[in-house]
């Protein structure tokens, strides 16, 4: 019997429609030879087939019990868009659609999207716009929400892929608001949405007390000013040796849970990622994460240009956010951005530079740091 990979290619539009323009003034040589670049390259031994067209966002595939193909569609990118959030089977081709979510509450986007004992399960937002998820039946009928309240989740990192493991427990990827833990104009639309958002932890840390100025995009006038510190609102500063309480709906986590009493049985497994976008279990029963790095963007970027797959060992930190994808300190001068994409940093008014620094005071937090 052939095994079959499937994937489902989404494309940011500007991306789509530059890659379109790219491909068409390259098409000609200077002899005026037509050139065929293959958006696909394979190889040999393999071959690529399309199974359905037509979708939008669409982010997750799953089969039910008789092996039927599913797909659920976001409904949009990082904030809501025109597009439904739904599920839609996929049979001979054609696409039919079992359940609009839009309709039953989900707010999207809609993510993660797995299949256990006759009910698919699905990650989203909340109506409050914290991370959630739900049950949903089969036949589209039902939608239950089974577990909400992840704070991080109402950010530009929604809760992510959700998967059950090998031990019948389901495990969730939850992302951390914000690029590194700081909030800042780039999250300004979500901000604006969510005025208490930040970023949480799944364990209790203490701070440095580092702010960083950063432009007030919630006046009118542009040249207004405010200290944001690191595990807070937009607007907040923070103070050395200040405490940061953990929770057990953390961002930049995995958690797991009973499906069956999902927020009764809530637990962290790992924290300190970047933004895990896919889990995977190997035949050995190991756990292995693919994570979305830092970005150079907000109050505190990062030039870091990997993005990791780690093979996740429980109760274990992973060094987000003043570690790197490869675990290094974000003290390292290689991971600076230019001064003018940085905010000038201050500790107790009193100014430090421009540089990135640690936010997290690992001694008094008793966090061993990440090897």
């Amino acid at each position: 019997m052939k095994k079959h990979l499937y994937f489902s290619p989404v494309f940011p539009t500007t991306i789509f429609f530059l890659l379109i323009l790219f491909m068409v003034s390259s098409c000609k040589s200077n002899r005026n030879e037509t050139i065929n670049f293959p958006m696909i390259e394979m190889e040999s031994g393999f071959k690529i087939e399309k199974v359905a067209s037509g979708l939008t966002f669409p982010t997750g595939i799953a089969w039910d019990s008789q092996n039927a193909m599913y797909v659920v569609e976001a409904g949009g990118g990082f904030l809501e868009e025109p597009p439904p959030a739904r599920i839609v089977k996929i049979m001979n081709g054609q696409v039919t659609e079992v359940v609009n979510l839009d309709s039953r509450g989900v707010v999207a986007p809609v993510i993660g999207f797995t299949f256990h004992n006759g009910n698919f399960y699905i990650s989203h937002k909340a109506a409050d716009m914290t991370g959630a998820v739900s049950r949903v039946s089969l036949n589209g009928a039902t939608v239950t929400e089974i577990l909400k309240g992840f704070i991080d989740g109402g950010s530009e990192h929604p809760v992510n892929d959700i998967r059950m493991g090998p031990d019948g427990r389901m495990y969730l990827a939850t992302g951390p608001a914000g690029n590194s833990a700081v909030m800042g104009p780039d999250v300004a639309p979500f901000i604006s949405r969510v005025p208490g958002l930040k970023t949480t932890s799944a364990k209790d840390l203490i701070l440095l007390g580092m702010n960083f100025k950063t432009p007030d995009f919630r006046t009118p006038n542009t040249d207004d000013t405010v200290m944001t510190g690191a595990y807070v609102p937009f607007g907040t500063e923070t103070t050395p040796g200040q405490r940061i309480t953990g929770t057990n709906k953390p961002g930049g986590s995995i958690v797991s849970f009973d499906p069956n009493n999902a927020e009764g049985t809530l637990q962290t497994f790992a924290f300190g990622f970047r933004n895990i976008i896919g889990l995977a279990w190997n035949s050995g029963g190991e756990l292995f994460a693919a994570v979305n790095g830092y970005d150079v963007r907000g109050s505190r970027p990062v030039r870091d240009n990997f993005d990791a797959t780690y093979k996740i060992t429980r109760n274990t930190w992973y060094g987000w956010p003043d570690f790197s994808a490869t675990l290094e300190p974000l003290t390292d001068p290689k991971f600076e951005v230019a001064d003018s994409s940085q905010a000038m940093v201050f500790l107790l008014g009193v100014p430090q530079g421009k540089n990135l620094g640690f936010v997290i005071d690992y001694q008094a937090s008793g966090l061993p740091l990440p090897e």
